[in-house]
């Protein structure tokens, strides 16, 4: 949608999409895949000086800003679950485990140019900032329902689950030396990053990390309207 902003501005923005869900059914046990890609394109000026335009004469020929904010965000996501998922025990127990992996990235060239409190004719135009961020998750995970209610008292059930998530993200960012007010592609940050100059002023970043998250408790279903549970979870 297009959408004029009061005092001068727009924001554009367009998605699309496609998933999947397919699962096949046997007498006990379900196989699934959930597959998502989406991609999102981000347009945007924006004024928040309440003021109305922010671009205002000040003599001389020379207009003066007050705030000027642009950016642009062209992203694509992939994201495929794989669960197996079932009963055992004559039905006593349910189950489900899993795998998950989803990524986020980039596109087209992205990043951000803001002007604040200055005379452009007399200061310059402000460079465009590039900034380019990858996601990348992956998981296995599993989790059981046992109902206890032949061994112990009748509507207990002691729940369990585990889950074990790795995550790398990295970044590519900065102004292009040979080209200020131009957003740079991926492919071009990770070019003039690798010059190792401080003065180009561009770089990357990236870290990863690891941890689990698991859930362990009991639900009793006193009656209908009433169930009491105890549980410990930890989550990442």
């Amino acid at each position: 949608a297009f959408t004029d902003i009061p005092g001068g501005g727009y924001f554009n923005r367009e998605v699309w999409g496609i998933s999947n869900d397919t699962a096949w059914t046997g007498d006990s046990i379900t196989v699934r895949n959930i597959l998502g890609y989406r991609e999102t394109r981000v347009e945007q000026l924006v004024t928040s000086s309440g003021t109305g335009p922010t671009i205002v004469p000040i003599g001389a020929g020379v207009e003066f800003t007050l705030f000027h904010g642009a950016n642009e965000i062209d992203r694509k996501y992939l994201s495929d679950e794989f669960q197996m998922l079932g009963t055992a025990l004559d039905e006593k127990l349910d189950w489900i485990v899993g795998a998950y992996y989803s990524k986020d990235e980039s596109v087209s060239p992205n990043g951000s140019t803001f002007t604040i409190f200055a005379a452009p004719a007399l200061t310059g135009d402000a460079p465009a900032i590039t900034a380019h961020v990858e996601n990348e998750n992956k998981a296995i995970f599993g989790q059981g329902g046992l109902d206890l209610s032949d061994w112990t008292i009748d509507g207990l059930k002691l729940n369990v689950g585990l889950r074990y998530s790795w995550d790398d993200v990295w970044a590519c960012g900065g102004a292009d030396p040979d080209d200020k007010f131009s957003y740079m592609s991926v492919g071009r940050c990770k070019k003039v990053a690798a010059r190792n100059n401080s003065e180009d002023g561009v770089g990357t970043i990236k870290n990863s990390g690891g941890a689990p998250s698991w859930t362990i408790g009991l639900d009793w279903q006193m009656s209908q309207e009433t169930l009491l549970y105890v549980t410990s979870r930890r989550g990442y």
